[in-house]
């Protein structure tokens, strides 16, 4: 059975329980088409609105592009496109819609979403199921998304909670909260992520600014120019990324970098391979093995819990602790100074060319081109070229110099105040670099710490903002809903609200001066005819306070309680912002003003006959000289007849 309804002032259409499967689609006619096997209860077009309730069959519904389209209740999958904008609540499956216009905006959702071609804004809050989308303009999640997510082609991703895994591709922007599982992300400008509970991988594959806090597992980065990061269960390992500046809290396990432009990390767990990196790199402290190949700048770390190897070093080195064996290779520029403290051996490569100054206390052998290892002490000064930069090494075990020339000058020395000096100097920078592993740490991991909770403070403010105007939004629809009147005659309705009666009691008061008998006489009946008051002046845009001042209200006679507006005409009475009926009711009626009863009418005096006629003339002289529409001159005419 096929249903078609005149669309020519229809706006939106609201469903409201919907018991099987719906589908709706936008077309180009100026009717509504409604389909069903069963028998339907539809409202009246009033205030540019229908309504479909309690439906227990199939529904196929097309409707004109420009229609905004309400949901609540639905029980069965539903199918949408083609449509100005969606609402919807409490959606109890799988819900789908296609190239929507302007904005959507869902809430608990029981099924899955899937979302293509969305051109405005996509709001969602509570949603059970698996969430995809594509072409969207921006999408925003609050509260938990217990399924997937997968996200393709977005301006900007703000989502609060997803509970499994989250996978992301082409993101201008996008702020996560908390991913439970696994999170892979690619092509996207700026990231940031406060938790993971397992696996990360991202490829920026632009100049992409990237921020974590906290990952339960392994992380995996490629292709950007900045990445940060609280702390890693696992293993982190970032490629590709040569201008990236990066920065690190805490790493459970290895640590893999190669390329890259700077590096700070606190601690590291068991093994570090870093290489090609133009700038300087500073570590807190590491568990077992070092690698470092090709340094444009300098090392500095507090600890290395086995063997370290450097290789290709531009600038200056300093070790805090080696636990076993160095392998050191550096170009020892003029003027820079290295410090490094080694447990066992040390195999030092020179430049061909070296500039250098190297005073070591070593517990076994030193050998080298020229050099005579003086087994009572081990302590010597061994000057290179003109000495011009400087090594400080304390070696446990045995040290051995590579290079194709022997030193310019060599001292050894058993005691004395050199060896005095030395080890002073080699005690405090022992110090200094432990102290530095642990601060590093603790500073990396407070400075990131500090930015998530500026971060989550700037969050909370702009929520509770937009909180506060969206209920300030919901007052005031509901003190204009309050203030909206019915009348019905002649099975015809009219909706009236403030601003259009305060127009036609405007028109009637310049008519009358304007020498229009009986236009002010006329409006005025009708409206007591029709149970509608003078009203109030509606609230201003800004939030209302809770208690407005009692703006001015112009006398009234007496008038009965006003005719409540029918339900169904408003299709946002669905959607509860967060408040109890009985506190929903008691907010309203506290920030609508008071109308004070106008005085009785003195009983002595006389009531002046009701000249019928001349209203009715006055309406129609109204209507001819265009101050009131044909349509609002019928409904007055109508209103006098009753």
């Amino acid at each position: 059975m096929k249903k078609t309804i005149s669309a020519e002032n229809i706006q939106s259409l609201t469903l409201r329980t919907i018991n099987d499967a719906l589908t709706i689609s936008g077309w180009d006619q100026p009717s509504i088409e409604i389909e069903t096997d069963s028998e339907l209860f539809l409202s009246d077009p009033e205030e540019q609105n229908i309504t479909i309730q309690n439906s227990q069959d199939s529904l196929t519904i097309k409707v004109p592009y420009e229609t905004s389209v309400y949901l609540s209740e639905l029980n069965d999958d539903a199918s949408i496109e083609q449509v100005r904008q969606v609402q919807g609540r409490k959606v109890n499956a799988d819900l789908n819609l296609k190239a929507i216009q302007g904005d959507v905006s869902l809430s608990n959702i029981q099924g899955d979403l899937n979302l293509l071609d969305i051109q405005g804004n996509v709001t969602l809050e509570d949603i059970t199921g698996d969430v995809a989308g594509k072409n969207l303009g921006a999408i925003k999640a609050q509260r938990r998304i217990r399924g997937d997510v997968a996200l393709s082609a977005i301006g900007r991703v703000e989502l609060e909670a997803v509970e499994n895994d989250l996978w992301l591709k082409d993101i201008e922007e996008a702020i996560i909260g908390s991913v439970g599982n696994d999170l892979e992300v690619q092509d996207v400008n700026t990231f940031r992520c406060d938790n993971v509970g397992n696996d990360c991988t991202l490829v920026g594959q632009r100049e992409s600014t990237v921020v974590f806090g906290n990952i339960g597992n392994s992380l995996s980065v490629q292709e950007v120019s900045s990445l940060t990061a609280k702390s890693i269960g696992h293993e982190c390992q970032i490629t590709k990324s040569p201008q990236a500046q990066i920065k690190l809290g805490s790493i459970g396990h290895d640590l893999i970098i190669h390329e890259g432009a700077q590096v700070n990390a606190g601690s590291i767990g068991t093994d570090v391979d870093i290489r090609g990196i133009s700038g300087n790199v500073t570590l807190g402290s590491i568990g077992s093995d070092a690698a470092f190949t090709d340094i444009g700048g300098d090392i500095r770390t507090g600890t290395i819990g086995s063997d370290a190897s450097l290789q290709g070093i531009h600038g200056s080195v300093n070790v805090g602790t080696v636990g076993s064996d160095l392998n050191l290779q550096a170009d020892f520029a003029t003027g820079s100074t290295s410090f490094v403290r080694v447990g066992s051996d040390a195999i030092v490569v020179l430049p061909e060319q070296a500039n250098l100054t190297i005073q070591a206390s070593v517990g076994g052998d030193i050998t080298g081109r020229s050099v005579v290892s003086n087994r009572t002490g081990n302590r010597a000064t061994l000057v290179y070229g003109e000495g011009a930069a400087r090594l400080d090494l304390a070696v446990g075990g045995d040290l051995h110099l590579k290079g194709e020339k022997g030193p310019k000058s060599s001292s050894s020395n058993d005691n004395g105040a050199w060896w005095d000096e030395f080890a002073s100097e080699m005690a405090s920078f022992g110090r200094e670099m432990g102290n530095m592993g642990r601060d590093l740490g603790v500073e990396i991991t407070s400075a990131i710490a500090d930015e998530f909770s500026s971060k989550a403070q700037q969050k909370n403010a702009e929520r509770a903002r937009k909180q506060y105007q969206k209920n300030a939004e919901r007052a005031r629809r509901q003190h204009d809903k309050a203030a909206r009147f019915n009348f019905r005659t002649h099975d015809r309705e009219w909706s009236m609200d403030p601003e259009r009666i305060n127009r036609l009691v405007e028109q009637a008061q310049r008519a009358a001066s304007e020498g229009v008998q009986g236009a002010m006489e006329a409006v005025e009946q009708a409206l007591r005819n029709m149970n509608v008051p003078r009203p109030p002046a509606p609230p201003t845009e800004r939030p209302v306070p809770p208690t407005p001042p009692t703006p001015p209200t112009p006398p009234t006679p007496p008038t009965p309680p006003a005719q409540q507006p029918s339900a169904s005409l408003d299709p946002y009475a669905a959607y509860p912002q967060g408040y109890s009926p009985e506190q929903e009711q008691a907010r309203v009626e506290r920030a609508q003003p008071e109308v004070p009863a106008a005085p009785a009418e003195p009983t002595t005096a006389a009531t002046p006959p009701v000249d019928v006629e001349q209203e009715r003339e006055a309406i129609l002289r109204m209507i001819a000289e265009g101050r009131v529409t044909p349509e609002e001159g019928d409904m007055l005419l109508e209103a006098l007849g009753n």
